[in-house]
């Protein structure tokens, strides 16, 4: 791999290549708090994305993409359908309902309290709470 692609921006922000995935590029973005919105309105507005390496400037689709908080609080709002929450080893999510309305399916969590909890939640690395 070029190390003048491995760093760059996207969209403004600092992003590291970190591999690809059926000949399509991964980045791993660093997006602020305050600027997270509209980074994830960007990526599913379906327009080309603004993508700077050392020397270059390109324009791509955010085909697929996801979020991965550092420690904190994630809140989900939307309206009819699901939600399906993929999350790597070592991350501890906790699941809060914030309304009657909402079923949950959360194979392998427990409840305490009117929470979900992984049964690993104690010894994860990091850990997140996800308000739906």
């Amino acid at each position: 791999m070029d190390t003048g692609w491995q760093r760059g921006t996207i969209e403004g922000h600092a992003a590291v290549l970190v591999g690809s995935v059926d000949h399509a590029h991964v980045w791993q973005v660093e997006v602020p708090l305050e600027g997270l919105i509209d980074f994830l309105d960007a990526c599913r507005s379906g327009r080309a994305l603004d993508v700077r390496t050392q020397g270059a400037v390109r324009r791509a689709l955010a085909r697929r993409w996801w979020v991965a908080p550092r420690d904190g609080t994630v809140e989900v709002r939307m309206g009819l359908g699901s939600l399906q929450l993929l999350v790597p080893e070592g991350v501890g999510v906790r699941l809060q309902r914030e309304t009657l309305l909402t079923s949950l399916d959360a194979e392998g969590m427990v409840e305490r309290g009117e929470d979900l909890f992984p049964s690993d939640w104690d010894a994860a690395d990091r850990r997140i709470t996800v308000r739906i």
